[in-house]
């Protein structure tokens, strides 16, 4: 059940953009991430010992495997934010150097 929640966060996280505005909730859901994925590695669920073992190294491996991909996004989706952000940044000092020109004149 953890696991199934876990995957849902991941990608629940990025919907509107929610993890490039709050932060704390990507580095959170990272955190999960890599702890349960050491957990399956180092430890393993009970119930898949022997052969069943692998079960243990395959839903490791999903969950790097969406940390790196969370880490793609999320650096593209603060790219995309900046930029936005710079666009505003612009046009505000911009306005404020024709007033200035303005005031001089």
């Amino acid at each position: 059940m953890g696991f199934a929640t876990l995957i849902v966060a991941n990608r629940g996280m990025f919907i509107g953009g929610l993890a490039a505005r709050i932060p704390a909730l990507f580095f959170v859901v990272q955190f999960m991430n890599i702890g349960a994925a050491s957990y399956f590695f180092g430890w393993g669920i009970p119930a898949f010992e022997g052969e069943m073992s692998l079960v243990n190294y395959f839903l490791g491996g999903w969950l790097i495997f969406h940390s790196v991909q969370n880490n793609s996004k999320y650096g593209k989706y603060r790219t995309l934010l900046r930029s936005s952000d710079d666009e505003e940044y612009d046009k505000l000092r911009q306005d404020v150097i024709d007033k200035l020109k303005k005031d001089e004149a």
